[in-house]
């Protein structure tokens, strides 16, 4: 009884816990401006991790199931949640960094057609994948809120001969 228990209240959290994600997803996907991404590597460990710690199969009761489900359900929910820049800042997963505490931010390549932002304030560090054509729109974007940015040298080198 007590096992049963458990795992309705954990379905109840999980469900409540995915409806605020989608709603929280549903908020901020609003208000960016320039649209970036977050590693996948995190939340795909996460899921094969639950994938084998809960497995899915007929031998489990339904709540344990659903249970199970409800956890993979959040865990692609919150992969949902756009990141990037906006106009109250720089938005990552569940926080916002403004942009009267953004300190230093940072652009350095990563591949051959992704750059990484970083932003750095007193709240922390952070940074987000966007591609490499939307450098200009970035560039422009912070230039408007008085925001400088450091540039990789290999990276302006790049920038420079795709204008020519």
């Amino acid at each position: 009884m007590t096992i049963q228990f458990f795992n309705v209240a954990l379905l109840i959290i999980l469900t409540t816990a995915t409806l605020a994600v989608c709603i929280y997803a549903i908020r901020t996907s609003r208000s960016i401006s320039i649209r970036g991404t977050d590693s996948f590597v995190p939340v795909a460990v996460l899921a094969l991790a639950a994938l084998f710690l809960l497995p899915l199969s007929p031998t489990t009761t339904f709540v344990e199931m659903a249970r199970n489900a409800m956890f993979l359900t959040f865990l692609l929910a919150t992969r949902q949640v756009k990141l990037g820049f906006s106009e109250k800042g720089f938005v990552t997963r569940f926080r916002t960094f403004p942009w009267g505490d953004v300190s230093a931010v940072s652009a350095s390549p990563q591949g051959s057609n992704k750059l990484r932002i970083t932003v750095s304030s007193g709240y922390g560090q952070a940074g987000l994948t966007f591609h490499r054509f939307d450098f200009e729109r970035i560039a422009d974007f912070l230039r408007n809120r008085s925001v400088s940015m450091q540039v990789d040298a290999s990276l302006k080198i790049e920038d420079e001969e795709a204008r020519e």
